[in-house]
């Protein structure tokens, strides 16, 4: 744009938004961080407590799962039984996890927060806070939220694996 100003004659200078904010650019930046890092913080969490849940379940469910095997269900089995349950948890939690997004966004919007400073103002993007849902980000977070399910369905499954036919029928 530069460029293109000085060869048309015309007296402006283009720049990014970090010079144009000034010094709150820094602490958009420093709060960015902040949100990366507390939601990294809470995927592990989720990882944790859907992993424990899993295990739990499985342990409830070692006979089942013994009687399984011993009529004829290999690992194969038993892993696409678990990851299919949780992959259809995951999805039905996804879309009620959008539902209330889109519940929560409606209220907001019909609160009308109003910024009271000038920082609020550049975080909200206006004088006034609204919330709008990006489709697409709906479609990745479900994907995600799928993908989470999925991997921490890992351990819990390989603990089933280990569940031995005879031992489990007796238990």
């Amino acid at each position: 744009l530069n460029q293109w100003f000085a060869k048309e004659g015309i007296d402006a200078n283009a720049g990014d938004w970090q010079k144009a904010a000034g010094p709150y650019s820094k602490s958009v930046d420093l709060l960015r961080i902040i949100f990366t890092i507390a939601i990294i913080i809470l995927a592990v969490v989720s990882i944790i407590i859907i992993m424990n849940t899993l295990v739990v379940s499985i342990i409830e469910r070692t006979s089942e799962i013994g009687t399984m095997r011993a009529l004829g269900g290999n690992k194969f089995f038993i892993r696409k039984l678990f990851v299919a349950e949780t992959i259809s948890l995951a999805f039905v939690f996804g879309l009620i996890g959008i539902i209330v997004s889109f519940i929560a966004s409606g209220i907001i919007n019909a609160l009308g927060i109003e910024a009271s400073n000038e920082f609020l103002q550049i975080l909200f993007g206006g004088k006034m806070l609204r919330t709008s849902i990006d489709p697409l980000s709906l479609l990745w977070s479900l994907l995600l939220i799928i993908l989470v399910g999925v991997v921490s369905s890992f351990y819990p499954v390989s603990v089933a694996l280990r569940i031995q036919p005879v031992q489990a029928m007796q238990a």
